[in-house]
């Protein structure tokens, strides 16, 4: 599975690549004699910043993953502004999944009638299976409000992928369960009756989950690529008056060309409706 969010944001299965690092001398002999204040010392380290743009999933590899077990307790101690985010159960489910969701995913799991989820998806082009019923309002202020809350910590994050400079690892700053937890309940049943021939009882055990940023002085678009994952799952997220965030599917292999097809999938936050959405589209193959 992958996620996304945007104020821009998005999510995919992600491979790391190689490279070096830069840090503050200071920070580091710091961070190494293991701190009692993670927080405070992890907001002193300098990363090196995300420069290129393709095949840097390794991109100073080397800083992440000396400050690694430090960045780890420098998450735990700022905490969440929104703690039932992290914890997946029935809590979780009644507030932030619709019931819509919950009544197909429960089919599914019990492996009985597949009108629910039928009803709930549209399959949009073959392979693409589209809806705007799956999490609530709650949901989606309450994950936007978390990932402000986690950018402006002060505390260095990771690149998301190789494409994208700036997101943020949804795993690395506590949501691991939570997403995990999604995937057991949700996604993997939903995804072995949307593709049965694709999701096995043994697939789509793990997941990545990420989001990517889009803005004006940052990433302004993705390039054409194949998501490294069984199944994906995309959500895409902004504030009033945000623009941006159409997903455009290609045709696998020969010409590669264009479906046909642009979602939006963006939903306006504290207020009702979808945003008018700007194109964002590299049209030359990765």
């Amino acid at each position: 599975m992958g996620l996304w969010v945007a104020k821009g944001i998005l999510a995919t299965w992600v491979v790391w690549s190689s490279i070096v690092v830069g840090v503050n001398s200071g920070a580091s002999s710091r961070a190494s004699k293991n701190p009692p204040f993670a927080l405070e010392a992890a907001r002193e380290l300098v990363a090196p910043k995300p420069t290129l743009r393709e095949k840097a999933e390794f991109e100073g590899g080397g800083f992440w993953e000396e400050h690694d077990d430090l960045l780890t307790r420098a998450w735990q101690e700022l905490g969440p502004r929104h703690g039932d985010l992290y914890k997946y159960g029935h809590t979780f489910e009644k507030r932030y999944l619709s019931k819509a969701l919950r009544r197909a995913a429960r089919d599914a799991r019990e492996g009985g009638n597949e009108t629910s989820a039928r009803d709930l998806f549209k399959e949009v082009v073959p392979g693409v299976f589209a809806s705007e019923e799956l999490f609530t309002q709650e949901f989606l202020n309450d994950l936007l409000e978390e990932l402000e809350h986690v950018q402006g910590s002060g505390i260095p994050m990771r690149r998301p992928n190789g494409m994208n400079r700036y997101g943020v690892i949804l795993d690395h700053v506590g949501l691991e369960s939570s997403i995990q937890g999604l995937v057991e309940a949700s996604v993997r049943p939903l995804a072995s009756m949307l593709f049965p021939e694709l999701v096995g009882v043994e697939d789509a055990d793990e997941h990545f989950a990420f989001t990517v940023q889009y803005d004006t002085a940052g990433d302004t678009e993705l390039a054409k690529h194949g998501d490294a994952s069984v199944v994906t799952l995309n959500l895409c997220l902004g504030r009033p008056g945000w623009t941006g965030g159409y997903l455009r599917f290609f045709e696998r292999g020969g010409s590669g060309r264009a479906l046909g097809l642009s979602l939006k999938g963006c939903f306006a936050q504290e207020q009702q409706g979808q945003q008018e959405q700007q194109e964002q589209e590299q049209e030359q193959q990765q």
